[in-house]
């Protein structure tokens, strides 16, 4: 996606970004959160 967001911005399908960002990308948050070590407050 993220060529398609830098080389063809005018390309983009504005109503397929809005529903990457709104359901695709939560669920991706969500499933790599576990992998993501805490933070050691250092």
């Amino acid at each position: 996606m993220r060529n398609k967001l830098i080389h063809d911005y005018g390309g983009v399908a504005l109503d397929i970004l809005w529903q990457v960002a709104h359901e695709e990308l939560p669920r991706l948050a969500a499933r790599i959160a576990p992998l993501i070590p805490p933070d050691s407050g250092h």
